[in-house]
């Protein structure tokens, strides 16, 4: 649908929502959404149409949009499926040019009346130019704005990956990817029905977002395949889309049409015009967000060859053979960069890739190491095997028996020193060197609970570290194809 940019931003950077059917009683949508709206420390205004004279939260509800007199950026709905039409049009009575409908009961139910309402929403929507959004969705949200306009109460933290879904409980699980791994999100929209407005308009407006990195697009059906592949096809030239399309087989397209009035067709021959459109395809959430957390921050991969640093044996020959499996060269060391590391390391050290500290890391052995690998190394990127698990390592002595007792306090000061090197190390081979590093720990699955874990205080500028191999070489693989995309 074509809207100015202008009418988008008050969708999506509001600077004032009014929810219209707001409630003061416990259990009802109408009090979840307004303490939703209130709870984060929204920028703007928030006002309240429910039951004239009621309050909750500390606002006062108007008993008509008619009695509000300041201006209204976006309307909120959620009210009974009969009262929504009218609803809506006394918001585009009052000069509201922004209105999201949360208000479910219509297409998806195949009813005849419902299906009529969404094509009188539409008719709105195109005579008086109004970005409608929904109905039968979850919401929005803009953590740049502190804005949770939306059913459920997670906000993820500031970031630049955004996610435009069909379905909002997807977008509840990447909130919640968000949230564990303190990687930031930027905006959640969910798309409901999409009588008015689809993914292909969000993608449009998302790919010229400043707040935006990279684009990830939960998807049932679509009655615009032409569009949105062009719509792919132009953003993935200046930043990164992920799609994962559901609904692919018998019982998930009768869910599909069920839960979001969506018209599923092949999955293989959708999936296959995205991957030529420029899209990034993906099969699960999980490889969704590695794939959007890789790309948000990571420099371009270069090349294939990979150098694998490993604090232990096995899980470097483990990265290995499958960054081999992947396609990623494993080659052996320079010679100058052994001679370097030969000065670093004892004399059992690997001498091959991967780099094996054999455990002799001193204090400065994992940093020199890192910094002789992006020097001397000539590798297209770098996986550290074992990023933070000397975090982990101190966890397990500070909260132990001894761990407030001498000479361990000193030693856990003296690796909480080393753990912040490394982290910098890390980050000066990406920002300085343009040379990508993944982390890969275990120690990811217990960092929330480590005191200064690097795990957790790099993932806050960005830098994600991968629980297995698998899933950082497959995240690698799709750094490396996203760039030779962008080379030609």
């Amino acid at each position: 649908m074509d809207l100015k940019r202008e009418i988008f931003d008050l969708l999506l950077k509001p600077r004032s929502v009014v929810l219209i059917g707001a409630s003061a009683t416990p259990g009802k949508w109408g009090l979840f959404i307004l303490h939703n709206l209130l709870k984060d420390g929204y920028d703007g205004k928030v006002y309240a149409v429910g039951r004239k004279g009621a309050e909750a939260l500390g606002i006062k509800f108007f008993g008509g949009i008619e009695e509000i007199k300041d201006n209204i950026d976006l309307a909120l709905i959620a009210v009974p499926p009969a009262s929504v039409l009218s609803e809506v049009e006394r918001c585009i009575e009052k000069g509201i040019k922004a209105i999201y409908v949360i208000t479910g009961g219509f297409a998806e139910t195949s009813d005849p009346e419902g299906i009529e309402v969404e094509k009188k929403l539409k008719q709105l929507s195109q005579e008086h130019h109004v970005a409608i959004a929904g109905p039968n969705g979850q919401g929005i949200l803009n953590t740049h704005i502190n804005l949770c306009a939306q059913m459920f109460f997670t906000m993820p933290p500031k970031g630049g990956i955004s996610l435009i879904t069909q379905s909002g409980n997807i977008g509840v699980v990447l909130s919640n990817f968000s949230l564990h791994s303190k990687i930031g999100m930027s905006k959640i929209i969910s798309t409901g029905n999409a009588a008015c407005l689809d993914i292909v308009d969000f993608l449009k407006y998302l790919s010229l977002d400043e707040e935006t990195r990279v684009i990830c697009v939960y998807v049932e059906g679509t009655k615009r395949g032409r569009e949105l592949t062009s719509a792919i096809e132009s953003t993935s030239r200046v930043k990164p889309v992920i799609i994962m399309k559901a609904g692919n087989t018998g019982a998930g397209k009768k869910a599909a049409l069920s839960h979001s009035a969506a018209l599923a067709g092949s999955g293989a021959i959708f999936e296959d015009a995205c991957r030529s459109a420029g899209a990034i395809v993906v099969n699960s959430l999980t490889e969704m967000w590695d794939s959007a957390c890789i790309l948000s921050y990571q420099p371009p991969l270069r090349g294939r060859n990979i150098g694998i640093l490993t604090l232990g044996g096995g899980l470097g020959v483990v990265t290995a053979d499958i960054a081999t499996e992947e396609d990623f060269e494993i080659k052996p060391l320079p010679e100058e960069l052994k001679l370097h590391l030969d000065r670093i390391l004892p004399p059992r050290w690997s001498r091959g890739n991967p780099i094996d500290l054999a455990a002799s890391e001193g204090p400065t052995t994992i940093v020199e190491v890192l910094n002789a690998m992006a020097r001397y190394g000539n590798f297209d990127a770098i996986v550290f095997v074992g990023f933070g698990e000397n975090g982990l390592a101190r966890h397990v002595i500070e909260t132990g028996k001894f761990g407030k007792t001498s000479p361990f306090t000193e030693i856990c000061e003296v690796m909480k020193g080393i753990e912040k090197n490394v982290e910098n190390a890390v980050f000066n081979i990406i920002e300085e060197k343009k040379i990508p590093v993944i982390g890969i720990a275990d120690a990811v699955l217990m960092a929330r609970e480590i005191d200064k874990s690097i795990i957790m205080s790099s993932a806050e500028k960005g830098f994600f570290t991968f629980p297995t191999p698998e899933r950082g070489i497959k995240a690698l693989k799709v750094l490396y194809e996203y760039s030779q995309k962008l080379k030609g």
